[in-house]
Parts: C-alpha cells; structure tokens; sequence
C-alpha cells in the first residue's frame, strides 16, 4: 500500500518525467509516466494538481499521435474522473462521450469501451442520475461477461455498481442476486477477509436497511466491520524484525 508513502512516490514519478524529458525531451513514455503521476496526486485528494498533469500528458500524446488516437482513451477517461470529483458534469461528460468515440474501431465489446463506461455510470450515480447509471452499467456488465466469463474479478466491480444502480431505481431483488454473486467472486478470487468482500458486504447491509430486513442487515454489517478491523490492525510479519 501507499498510504502514508504519496510524497516519496510522487517525488520519484516526478523525477522519472524530469528524466525522460532531458534525455527525450516530449516522449510517449513520459505522457505515460505523467498518467501514473495524475493519478497519484488524484487518489492524494490533490484534484487541481492531478488536472494539470492529465492535460499536460494529453498535450504530450496529441502531439504525438494526433487528437483522435485511441491511445488517448486512458488519459481522457482519467481526467473525466477530475472532473467528477470537482462536479464539472458537463466537462466530464464531454471527455466520456469523445473517449468512446476514439475506441469505436475496437467493436462494441471491447474492455476499453467497458471500462469507459463505468466511468459514466459512476458519474451519473453520483450526480444522482440513477437511469442513466443503469444504463451505463448495464452494458458494461454485458461486456465483461462477454469477454471475461462470469467468474472474473472485473465482472464482480461492474456487478457491484450495477446492483447499486437498481437498488436506487426500485429493483432490489435484483440488486441483491448481482451483490451476491459479486461477493462469491471476490471470496473466490481474493479470499473471505479481503476488503472487496468487506466492500460488498457494506453494500448489502444498506440493500437490507432499506428494504427493511434489519436481522440481515446486522448479520452483513458484523461481518463487514470484522474484515475491516483484521484488515486494519494485522501485524505483518516482515514489521516484527
């Protein structure tokens, strides 16, 4: 984890660009290790600087590749999550809707594309635009059952923001069936204590509570906090030496 560990790693991602900038001054690599950097500062809650990086790394592979690449889609879609967190819908929206239009060659079922529309969908929860989630959702899980079978990790995260999609629309039964199966995919996958089932768990315990099914709600909320706190107090060997 790089949790208390952001400045070290933003220093070196920094040096790295100061690098390839000296030696190949405008690379593509250097777009890429900006990419890595934007997103750093974004998870570090630094969302102005994180802005800044996305648009200078865009600048860096436009001028490489021209502004209609598909190589582009990572970095568009990455800033579009910038602008989601600052409430810019309208600019965000505009970055999601020329992203999946550079990805259109790769056919309909690509990741990519899947990928992209997760992002609309966690935008439109988020501005509470819950049919629009829906809908996003929906064909992104089409996708990545598609492609990656059922039992894939990234089916259970489309899973799990789908499910809560139709919870807000009224479709709790079905919300629950795609909740559990996430969960069966990531015990299987991550283990029983891992902190996307204590995730899943959360989100069935506020399924429960708003349909009103308060023993179950207890049952998931206790196994939640269970994980949460082995997960947040154990002891890693390696630290006793």
């Amino acid at each position: 984890s790089l949790t208390g560990r952001f400045p070290q790693a933003e220093s070196y991602l920094k040096e790295s660009f100061q690098v390839v900038q000296k030696l190949h001054p405008g690379d593509l690599y250097g777009a890429r290790v900006l990419n890595n950097l934007g997103v750093l500062q974004f998870k570090s809650g630094n969302k102005d600087q994180a802005e800044k990086t996305f648009k200078q790394a865009i600048a860096i592979m436009e001028n490489h590749l021209g502004s209609d690449h598909m190589d582009l889609a990572p970095l568009l879609v990455n800033l579009g999550g910038v602008y989601v967190a600052k409430r810019k819908w309208a600019t965000a929206e505009s970055l999601f809707d020329r992203t999946l239009s550079l990805l259109q060659g790769l056919g309909p079922d690509h990741p990519d594309i899947a990928n992209t529309l997760d992002a609309v969908g966690e935008m439109n929860l988020a501005r509470k635009n819950f049919a629009e989630a829906q809908k996003a959702f929906e064909r992104s899980y089409a996708i990545r059952l598609k492609v990656f079978g059922p039992g894939h990790p990234t089916v259970a995260s489309t899973a799990t923001c789908l499910a809560e999609s139709l919870a807000a629309n009224g479709q709790e039964k079905r919300a629950e069936l795609l909740f559990n199966d996430a969960l069966q995919i990531y015990e299987k996958t991550f283990g029983s204590r891992s902190a996307a089932v204590a995730m899943t768990l959360e989100k069935l315990t506020d399924l429960f509570e708003k349909t009103k099914r308060e023993g179950e709600a207890s049952l998931m909320s206790a196994r939640a906090r269970s994980i949460r706190f082995e997960l947040e107090h154990v002891v890693r060997a390696d630290t006793l030496r």
